[in-house]
């Protein structure tokens, strides 16, 4: 069975296209749960009208304590061998738990996932830029996951998981009260996973609305961001040097990125610089030289003597007046 675990708070005009979505899979051993976050519009309601109609579903009401918190409790109440996670504003394809079901269990896996469509509402596009599909060890994952940092591997929803891989000794579980909860939580679970698996599909569709925690960008998403990067080091430090060099490579990566998108923080600037100088101290202290990461190509090789030489900013720029264009991320 699937235990499928859906985190719900204030999407009264989504949750019925949600929900649908998934009572209607092609697979039909499934366990719903619906996480009411303490939602104070229609959604309890709605909630309850859809349990009476379908026996699979359970639903929980409880005090609002953030998506980490319902994601948590919906866990602890599952039952199933596998553990599938929607977010309450989007919808997934009717063969998407088959699909994922029958890949994992062909390759062995412990984690399946898929590709994704991006909503906008008046037009859906295919995620592009993909990891190629294939069956990945745990270390071979994690490359992918901190030397490309593609969407596809680093959200949670897109993914099958066994349900064990939530509670090893490890006991993994989302950080209550933190934004990008998905930073802090994915690589530990492809870590732990002996092997995944990737299907081409597109088989899940992330609606994108502008009153979505994944559009604010205020002081506490910078602030998080800082402390699930200091969170790759930690960690990595605890699985040997080889795992720790590529959580650097991905430190270093999400630093260039914070800094490079300044313009994009609904920050004033005093707190920005404050937040930028503490990220860029944290860098130079605890990541060690790119130029000896066996996993740093030469792009990054020379991003990192810029940075060093306290030059980086000022490099990206003159590369953008020369194109006239450029990324923040990767360039």
């Amino acid at each position: 069975m699937i235990s499928v675990i859906v985190p719900i708070y204030k999407v009264e005009n989504y949750l019925d296209r949600c929900v649908e979505s998934i009572v209607n899979q092609t697979y039909s051993e499934l366990e719903i749960i619906l996480v009411d976050d303490g939602s104070p519009d229609n959604c309890p309601a709605i909630c309850d009208r859809w349990a009476r109609k379908d026996s699979r579903i359970k639903v929980i009401h409880k005090a609002n304590g953030g998506l980490s918190d319902a994601r948590n409790a919906g866990i602890e109440i599952s039952t199933g061998e596998y553990l599938l996670f929607i977010d309450s504003d989007d919808y997934i394809l009717p063969q998407m738990c088959e699909r994922l079901l029958n890949a994992l269990q062909e390759a062995s896996a412990d984690i399946a996932l898929c590709n994704l469509f991006f909503d906008y509402g008046d037009r859906t596009e295919e995620n592009t830029g993909v990891t190629p599909p294939g069956i990945y060890t745990n270390h071979e994952i994690l490359k992918e996951y901190f030397l490309r940092g593609n969407i596809e591997l680093g959200v949670i929803w897109n993914k099958l998981f066994r349900r064990s891989l939530f509670f090893t000794e490890e006991h993994i579980r989302y950080p209550v009260g933190r934004l990008h909860e998905d930073q802090y939580t994915t690589h530990r679970l492809l870590y732990a996973a002996k092997k995944t698996v990737i299907i081409a599909e597109a088989l899940y569709v992330y609606v994108q609305r502008d009153g979505s925690i994944t559009h604010k960008l205020g002081k506490k998403h910078i602030v998080d961001t800082l402390d699930f990067i200091r969170g790759y080091i930690q960690w990595g430090r605890t699985k040997g040097d080889d795992v720790l060099y590529l959580a650097e490579a991905g430190v270093f990566d999400f630093h260039n990125w914070m800094h490079l998108c300044k313009d994009k923080w609904d920050v004033d600037k005093a707190t920005l610089d404050e937040i930028m100088d503490e990220c860029t101290r944290f860098v130079r202290q605890e990541v060690r030289s790119m130029l000896f990461n066996p996993y740093a190509g030469w792009k990054r090789k020379v991003k990192w003597a810029l940075f060093r030489l306290g030059m980086l900013d000022m490099a990206v720029k003159v590369y953008r007046w020369l194109r006239g264009k450029g990324s923040a991320y990767g360039t």
